[in-house]
């Protein structure tokens, strides 16, 4: 799926980076560490997986990035 993403964006002249994280305690911690590390200006996350009472138990990787982000955050649906 990320490379049909990415051969779009490219299409459109945007650039894609890909890099798989798998050095952290959460998903959410680990995409915004990513992020401060490699002076990320925004972060565009999805917000789809998760059904309302999942979110409540579980907590949700879109709003953790959203509320400890140290740059902007867009969501997409």
């Amino acid at each position: 799926m990320l490379d049909e993403v990415e051969l779009l964006a490219e299409k459109e002249g945007v650039h894609v980076k890909k890099h798989v994280v798998e050095e952290s305690d959460t998903v959410g911690k680990a995409i915004i560490d990513y992020a401060k590390n490699n002076n990320f200006n925004v972060i565009i996350v999805g917000t789809t997986g998760m059904g309302r009472v999942q979110k409540i138990f579980l907590g949700s990787v879109a709003n953790y990035v959203i509320h400890h982000a140290h740059c902007s955050v867009f969501a997409v649906r």
